[in-house]
């Protein structure tokens, strides 16, 4: 072999063999110089504001940067460094609890990046993501993590926007949205009375699905309608201007669809319209209204302090809602109006209590009303005389509100401890969904003073600081109610335990099956956890056992069956998703 031979073969060793001997700690006290990327990063749909470092055409961020965007999402993890043993520890399904400092650099100066010696562990897994320390903080490879956490990401073409999502679960669909949308995800506080609904879903007769809102907070005034197929793709948007500054409610009926305005009557004038109820086509062309006058109605503030519902049968749609009245006092108010002329035919006060919230359905003819007043969960069967058009009503109590919940704040106390979240009609009974407190915890507050009661820790729990409700069903035969027994059944029990539950919602799926579903929480750090839910029959009782659905949320948008599923939509984080439930 010749030297210069020889040479090459030495030469070449030197190259495969040096790499092998150098030591691992020098690579990594070995800096490569980098500079804040100029990337946009967005998760969920919201601009997320963190540090982005481009090295060797990948991108790197810091755990603790991106893990709060991510709470509440099926992406959850949490993060804890140990500084004696450098060890990172991420635990997914669990949202971020440590003190959050966000660690901004400047775009335009150059930082030392090394290789990092800290160990990352992923649910107790030694973990072999590529990670840097640069000015102190371990900063790892985005496109890694997303597999690992997981959590979906995409890149731009031009590469200056990175897109990061967390999964959605089975069932669920992400869709597009036509105008900026407002989150109406469920919160885990209990509210004592009511106020409109904003959020609206309904089913078209040509197999779409409308999402109507509005925002009674408004700065614009008007009603956005955005238009999905069956497949959940948005096919088209418009808008309805309001003609009275308030809004009261949306109802969309067998062949039309309505929506009740107001205004303000601080003056009490007998002759101001108060409401207007608007009449619209299937495709919100409008068609013609009718009003209510202050004297007609002594109303002073439409709509306030609770949740007008309409319903209808044949020519009577029925508009329950409440009202500041003359002379300053909260009622609720009913408005019935003959479809065929349009023309209000009746209107009533109601009973004498006050109305936080209020629910109405058909039953035949006869419209049944339900309240949340200060002092009773209330019913009232009206019968309308056609002759004359007079009005009769028939009460019963379906839940009493111990007068401990009052004492000692005044009997106008709004802090009742029950909250309704839907009536409808079974074949042989009026079912009643809610939640309650444990009202015997209030029982040795009855006389304390109003600044005792606010600094007592129950009296807290029953104003909604710690307040713990279990879910329940009121259920009242039809046949009499005067004389029927009104059941109190209790579907799913939460006093005492360590989470929370929603308000629940009722959805009707025929005469005699009903689903009751509800969110639930962490008691100690208020983390959105699962949705529940469990189908119930005729008379109120639970059929089967309580299913789960994991990263699943429920909103303010009331389900419907659609196509044979249960279906709802929930704005969250600047986006929109679908949820469903396949009834089998």
């Amino acid at each position: 072999m010749s030297k210069k031979r020889s040479r090459f073969l030495l030469w070449v060793i030197l190259i495969i063999v040096t790499p092998l001997l150098i030591d691992k700690s020098v690579l990594a006290n070995t800096a490569v110089k980098v500079k804040r990327a100029k990337t946009d990063v967005y998760m969920d749909g919201e601009s997320a504001y963190f540090d982005v470092f481009n090295i060797n055409g990948d991108s790197y961020c810091e755990l603790s940067d991106m893990t709060l965007y991510f709470n509440d999402t099926s992406s959850r993890f949490n993060v804890v460094w140990n500084k004696s043993n450098k060890t990172i520890n991420v635990t997914t399904g669990k949202n971020y609890v440590d003190d959050f400092e966000l660690n901004m650099h400047t775009y335009d100066k150059y930082y030392n990046a090394k290789v990092s010696t800290t160990k990352l562990y992923i649910n107790g897994k030694l973990s072999n993501i590529k990670g840097y320390t640069i000015d102190g903080r371990n900063y790892y490879k985005l496109r890694d993590l997303s597999k690992a956490i997981p959590f979906d990401m995409e890149v731009s073409s031009d590469k200056k926007s990175i897109y990061l999502y967390s999964p959605t679960p089975k069932n669920a669909y992400k869709t597009t949205v036509a105008y900026d949308t407002v989150p109406n995800e469920h919160l885990f506080s209990y509210v004592s009375y009511n106020h409109s609904l904003e959020k609206y879903m309904v089913y078209n007769n040509d197999n779409t699905i409308s999402v109507i809102e509005t925002n009674i907070f408004r700065i614009e005034d008007n009603i956005k309608v955005e238009t999905y197929d069956l497949k959940f793709k948005l096919v088209s948007k418009g808008m309805i201007e309001y003609e009275l500054p308030e809004f009261g409610a949306f109802y969309s009926g067998e062949k039309y669809n309505y929506i009740a305005f107001g205004q303000y009557n601080i003056q009490e004038n007998d002759k101001k319209e108060v409401i207007r109820i608007v009449r619209y086509d299937k495709s919100f062309k409008r068609i013609d209204s009718v009003s209510v006058k202050g004297g007609e109605s002594d109303t002073r503030i439409p709509f306030s302090g609770g949740c007008g519902r309409m319903s209808e049968n044949g020519n009577y749609l029925v508009f329950h809602t409440s009202h500041v009245a003359y002379g300053n006092n909260n009622q609720p108010l009913t408005i019935i109006v003959d479809t065929s002329s349009m023309k209000v035919i009746n209107n009533d006060n109601g009973y004498g209590g006050r109305s936080y919230d209020q629910y109405v359905q058909f039953d035949g003819k006869e419209h049944v009303l339900v309240d949340q007043g200060n002092s009773a969960v209330v019913l009232n069967k009206g019968y309308i005389d056609e002759s004359d058009n007079s009005l009769t009503y028939y009460s019963r109590d379906l839940f009493d509100i111990p007068e401990t919940m009052k004492v000692g704040v005044g009997s106008s106390s709004t802090w009742t401890g029950v909250n309704i979240g839907g009536f409808e009609v079974s074949s042989e009974n009026y079912i009643v969904a809610m939640n309650s407190f444990d009202h015997s915890l209030a029982k040795d507050y009855a006389y304390k003073s109003f600044d005792q009661l606010v600094n007592d820790y129950t009296y807290s729990t029953m104003v909604g600081l710690m307040d713990q409700r279990d879910i329940i069903i009121c259920s009242l035969p039809k046949n009499d109610i005067f004389v029927s027994e009104v059941k109190q059944i209790t579907i799913a029990k939460y006093v005492g335990t360590n989470k929370l539950a929603s308000t629940p919602k009722l959805v009707k799926i025929s005469e005699d099956k009903f689903m009751v579903l509800w969110q639930e929480y962490d008691l100690k750090d208020r983390i959105t956890g699962d949705v529940k839910y469990v189908f119930i029959d005729k008379a109120g009782r639970s059929i089967g056992k309580i299913n789960t659905l994991k990263n699943f949320r429920l909103s303010d948008c009331n389900p419907l069956v659609i196509d044979n599923k249960v279906i709802w939509y929930t704005n969250e984080k600047g986006g929109r998703t679908f949820y469903t439930i396949p009834l089998k």
